[in-house]
């Protein structure tokens, strides 16, 4: 038991795991929290149990394309959108396995055991769009909606008709924008055949390492891609080029309008605007790295000691919210409005203690 603390508690003064499609790991328990944050102040609206598994971030908030409305959903709390000003929009009881955004942001696509259901935001009751079990990952291209369930890539259109495009392995990584579907495989980044269904290989990639995590440009032409230890730029029909030697990359996005993209791991990331890169803010302890999603040329970063705002222009960063490290970990967060939403842990006072004395540990150690 007292071993089985010290490994939970070492996880708060530690970079938190991550891995692909922007995942992040929840040690077992209570004590997590979802946050409105806005003029100084912090509203509960969504509490998340760590499972110890890899989970999306997307699984427990998004901010809308636009910067318009968030979305959040804890298992006690169930599924909640909010204006960008904080105000409740909509509410769903009950278990969601997944919800997107529509790229307008007007719409939310939501599974439950029901199966798929829509929600237009301005009139907030839900259609059922598709009767489909086990759907885990929700994505909007131009054909309609993506759904992965039960080890199958599907394809669900406006009449809420689904077929299948392909088969998946359970690790598989699937990165989606307007027309472009794509999956990996031993070495291979393999395009989706969304017209008639089935894969066909594309492109060659420079190792045989697993792929982690991938990102399509909002047009479909470039892909971003990481393996366990680097990450990937591949421009339209042009050779995989290499972007930076990173360790396990928990953030790989493109800004809304596609003119930047980002890379970031447990201790270093960048990015890289009309051509120019820039060096993301040296931390061993970054777990989070997002564009604003309002079109907003600041980032938005979480350490362990919170989430805040950067400039990359003039390394302006502003705190939006979260915990201090002494009294927990932040693991992840986003810029909406004025504020913010962020995903913290809550330490126990037994467990603020065994944090206080493990950073006079390794304080001692680094003397």
């Amino acid at each position: 038991m007292r071993f089985a603390f010290l490994v939970f508690a070492l996880s708060l003064v530690s970079a938190s795991r991550a891995a692909a499609d922007g995942l992040i790991e929840l040690p077992r328990g209570t004590g997590y929290s979802i946050d409105w944050v806005a003029g100084g102040t912090q509203r509960h609206i969504a509490r998340p149990r760590g499972d110890g598994r890899k989970t999306s971030l997307d699984r427990w908030l998004q901010v809308a394309p636009g910067g318009r409305s968030v979305a959040v959903w804890s298992a006690e709390t169930g599924l909640d959108v909010l204006s960008s000003t904080g105000a409740n929009l909509w509410h769903r009881k009950g278990d969601v396995t997944a919800f997107r955004f529509s790229p307008t942001g007007d719409r939310l696509a939501f599974a439950s055991a029901k199966g798929v259901e829509v929600v237009a935001l301005d009139r907030p009751e839900p259609r059922s769009l598709a009767r489909l079990a086990g759907v885990e990952w929700l994505r909007w291209i131009d054909a309609g909606l993506l759904a992965r369930a039960r080890g199958k890539l599907l394809l669900i259109d406006e009449a809420g008709k689904a077929r299948t495009l392909t088969k998946l392995a359970p690790a598989a990584v699937v990165a989606a924008s307007r027309g472009r579907v794509v999956t990996f495989d031993r070495g291979v980044l393999v395009d989706v055949d969304i017209t008639a269904g089935g894969t066909r290989a594309s492109t060659k990639l420079p190792d045989r390492e697993r792929i982690i995590n991938a990102a399509l440009s909002p047009d479909g032409t470039r892909v971003l891609l990481a393996t366990a230890h680097r990450v990937y730029l591949i421009d339209g029909t042009a050779a995989p080029e290499k972007v930076d030697d990173v360790f396990d990359a928990h953030s790989l996005f493109f800004s809304v309008d596609g003119s930047a993209y980002l890379w970031a791991g447990r201790s270093r990331g960048g990015v890289v605007s009309r051509g120019k890169r820039t060096a993301l803010p040296s931390d061993p302890e970054l777990s989070s790295a997002l564009f604003r999603q309002d079109g907003g040329a600041d980032l938005a970063l979480t350490t362990k000691d919170g989430t805040s705002t950067w400039n990359p222009t003039n390394g302006a960063r502003v705190p939006i919210g979260g915990i201090s490290s002494h009294e927990g970990r932040s693991y992840a967060g986003d810029a909406v409005g004025g504020g913010g939403v962020v995903l913290y842990y809550t330490a126990t006072s037994h467990e603020r203690e065994m944090i206080r004395k493990l950073e006079y540990m390794q304080e001692e150690a680094q003397q």
